[in-house]
C-alpha cells in the first residue's frame, strides 16, 4: 500500500502570499510515501519562477517525482522554446522529464505531454510515447501501474481547453502496455473518473496554488494505492482561504479489468463538519 501525494499547476509567479506554506505544511501533515507533481511549475519559465519551484520542491517530504507542463517551455523566447525548451526545468527540477519510480508495489512512469511546438495543447511523441509503454510493460506484472503526466487522456464534451492529440490512441496503447491509473492536471478543475470503458482511472488535480482557481479551491489529492483499489482523498483550502483541509473522498476497486466506483464521493473531516453546520 503507497500513500501518495498528486499535486498539479503550481504556478509560481502567479501563487497567492503564504498559500505555498499551508500547502507545504499540509503535505507535511500527511506524510505520504511519495509526491508527483504532474507539470505546470512554473507560470512563464523564467528562472526566478524556477527558483521558487526549486524551493518548493526542496521543502516537500520524502520522495519527489516531477514532470513537465506547457507552462515549463518558455513562451516569449521562441527559439529557446523550439530548441531547448526544458533547459531550465533541467536545470532546477530534474535532468530526467519522465521519470519512474516503484515503491510498495506500485510503479509511477513519467510521461512528457507537454509540447515545445504547440503552446497549450498536449502531445506525446513517438519517442515518448514508446519509453512509457516499456517503462509500464517492465515486469513484475503484479505491480500497479500508475501514469503521470500534464495533460488528461480523456476530457468531457464541455471542457474549454484542446485535448490531447490523438488521445483515444494514446490511451489506447497505454492501457494495453499496462497503465492502469493516470494522474494528470492542466483542467484546473478536480475530476476522478474511469476512462477507456473502464479500463483506466483518470485522477485530476485542479490548480494546487494558482490564482486562477476556475471557479474551485486551490486542491491536491492523497491516494492510497494498492494493487487493484484506489482511495482518493481531496484536499482543498477551506472557508478563510489559507488551510488546506480535507474536503472529500471516494475509492475505486479493479473488478473483471474494469474500474468502478465503490464508494462515492462523501464529506471529510473538518470540511463536512463546516458544510453540515
Amino acid at each position: 500500500m503507497l500513500r501518495l501525494a498528486h499535486l498539479s499547476d503550481l504556478h509560481f509567479g502567479r501563487v497567492p502570499p503564504r498559500i505555498a506554506d499551508r500547502l507545504l505544511e499540509a503535505v507535511s501533515r500527511l506524510e505520504p510515501d511519495l509526491t508527483v507533481i504532474t507539470g505546470d511549475m512554473t507560470q512563464r519559465s523564467r528562472s526566478s519562477q524556477w527558483r521558487m519551484a526549486r524551493d518548493f520542491v526542496d521543502r516537500l517530504p520524502g520522495p519527489v517525482i516531477c514532470v513537465p507542463g506547457n507552462h515549463d517551455a518558455p513562451l516569449e523566447n521562441v527559439a529557446r522554446r523550439l530548441l531547448s525548451p526544458w533547459r531550465r526545468y533541467r536545470r532546477y527540477i530534474a535532468l530526467d522529464v519522465a521519470p519512474t519510480t516503484r515503491m510498495k508495489g506500485v510503479r509511477v512512469v513519467g510521461a512528457n505531454s507537454a509540447s515545445r511546438v504547440e503552446w497549450q495543447r498536449g502531445r506525446l511523441d513517438p519517442g515518448d510515447m514508446a519509453r512509457a509503454c516499456k517503462a509500464l510493460a517492465d515486469p513484475p506484472r503484479e505491480d500497479l501501474r500508475v501514469l503521470a503526466m500534464h495533460h488528461p487522456l480523456e476530457q468531457l464534451p464541455d471542457d474549454p481547453k484542446a485535448p490531447l492529440r490523438d488521445a483515444a490512441d494514446h490511451a489506447r496503447r497505454l492501457a494495453e502496455a499496462g497503465a492502469e491509473v493516470v494522474l494528470c492536471g492542466h483542467m484546473h478543475t478536480w475530476r476522478a473518473m474511469p476512462i477507456l470503458d473502464g479500463r483506466m482511472l483518470q485522477i485530476q488535480a485542479g490548480t494546487s496554488l494558482s490564482l486562477r482557481t476556475r471557479g474551485e479551491e486551490n486542491d491536491f489529492n492523497l491516494l492510497t494505492l494498492s494493487p487493484g483499489r484506489v482511495e482518493i482523498e481531496r484536499h482543498a483550502v477551506g472557508e478563510g482561504g489559507e488551510d488546506f483541509l480535507r474536503l472529500s473522498g471516494m475509492a475505486f476497486a479493479k473488478r473483471g479489468g474494469r474500474w468502478v466506483e465503490i464508494e462515492g464521493k462523501r464529506p471529510l473531516g473538518a470540511a463536512a463538519a463546516s458544510a453540515e453546520a
